[in-house]
């Protein structure tokens, strides 16, 4: 049996509306939502458990969520697509008390050097947008 993280809802939160986002895309959209950053092993471990569930399909890096992921978001989040930090925890509850028969094959979907990079690259990018716009 393989148990849902309550960070795959986070994450979860983060991906379903996203086309094609790259890495650098979820520790952004990720931060944004729950000002925290992803741990690698929380977006590859993750990205296995949707992959194994049905909810993903990644190849070549190129992350989609699938038609019974985007059922899941509808069925559970109701009016609480208007309050982000409502769908963050209830999703993180629902996950975090859902599991899975079946085996899953954990991959790394990333590599450390491709996390590091992404992560320098979206807060070069952020304080970018801070100098621009308040460091006047």
């Amino acid at each position: 049996m393989v148990k849902f993280q309550p960070s795959d809802g986070w994450l979860f939160i983060t991906l379903i509306g996203l086309k094609n986002p790259s890495l650098k895309d979820i520790i952004a959209r990720g931060d944004s939502f729950n000002y925290a950053v992803f741990t690698l092993d929380e977006i590859n471990n993750g990205l296995s458990r949707f992959v194994a569930f049905g909810f993903a399909e990644v190849e070549n890096k190129n992350i989609k969520m699938t038609k019974k992921a985007k059922l899941f978001y509808f069925m559970h989040c109701g009016i609480l697509r208007l309050f982000l930090e409502s769908q963050l925890s209830r999703y993180s509850r629902i996950f975090s008390k859902k599991s899975f028969l079946g085996d899953i094959n954990y991959i790394d979907y990333f590599s450390t050097d491709e996390y590091e990079k992404a992560y320098k690259k979206c807060w070069a990018e952020m304080q970018e947008f801070i100098d621009k716009h308040y460091n006047r």
